[in-house]
């Protein structure tokens, strides 16, 4: 919805085999999901959202000023992620 594009018919049966194999990747038990193993899991998605949005952006931002706040958001965000995860184990 946020970047406009025309859902095909067969995207929900693609989103759900994605997320589907995304879990039994990420997970090393998928049945018994420990704490620590949940940061990853956000930062795959967090990074995965983040190249929807570069699409969007590449027709409106040079290519190098967006690879730039992507270095500037994307460092910041997982240096707090990682921290906060050493904090919980």
């Amino acid at each position: 919805m946020l970047l406009s594009e025309r859902l095909l018919p067969r995207y929900g049966w693609n989103l759900a085999r994605a997320v589907g194999g995304a879990y039994l990747i990420t997970f090393s038990d998928p049945i018994n999901v420990r704490v620590d193993e949940v940061a990853p899991c956000i930062t795959r998605c967090w990074g995965d959202g983040s190249v929807g949005v570069g699409r969007y952006l590449v027709e409106n931002v040079p290519a190098v000023e967006l690879a730039a706040v992507r270095f500037a958001v994307g460092i910041p965000a997982t240096a707090a992620i990682v921290v906060s995860a050493g904090r919980r184990t």
